[in-house]
């Protein structure tokens, strides 16, 4: 992967031969576009992650792709909290994940679109990717980044319930 930054100051991604990569970006494309202000849900949870420090493979944590991810299997398996009202789904994603799941036994699929148990003890948050279903994009998560993720969504979720921003 080739990272590039275009005139504007847009930050683009280059692969060659990497269909996996293409498969991903046309499912993630597909299933963000179907439900309207998910695109916008996803854009801001990625800022806070990037804000808050806890995004980036390089780094230990989860990659932007993951974040989306759990974006989308929120929305999911909570269709019911409207997206447009992000203050509240934002309050309540970070809920989910920080209280809501146990990171442990429970794996997140959007390929399923339901929680499920784990079939087998792993990571410490069991992130299946959709294409590649084999592989666990929470895998790369040691023990004090995930801490730090589940302290930073707490935190998140705290302030979201006290209204402020």
């Amino acid at each position: 992967v080739l990272e590039l930054e275009a005139p504007g100051g847009c930050r683009v991604d280059l692969t060659v031969g990497n269909e996996a990569g293409v498969a991903k970006t046309r499912l993630l494309a597909r299933m963000v576009g179907e439900s309207p202000g998910l695109a916008e849900a996803v854009v801001v949870v990625k800022e806070w992650a990037k804000f808050r420090g806890v995004v980036g493979q390089t780094q230990g944590f989860l990659s932007g792709y993951t974040w989306t991810l759990l974006v989308v299997f929120f929305h999911q398996v909570r269709p019911c909290v409207a997206v447009h009202a992000l203050r509240q789904w934002l309050e309540q994603f970070f809920c989910f994940y920080s209280q809501g799941m146990d990171w442990k036994r429970d794996a997140v699929s959007v390929r399923l679109g339901v929680l499920s148990r784990r079939s087998t003890a792993g990571s410490i948050l069991a992130v299946e990717d959709p294409i590649e279903p084999g592989w666990d994009l929470g895998a790369l998560l040691s023990e004090d980044q995930a801490d730090k993720t589940r302290v930073e969504m707490l935190r998140a979720s705290a302030l979201l319930r006290q209204g402020c921003d």
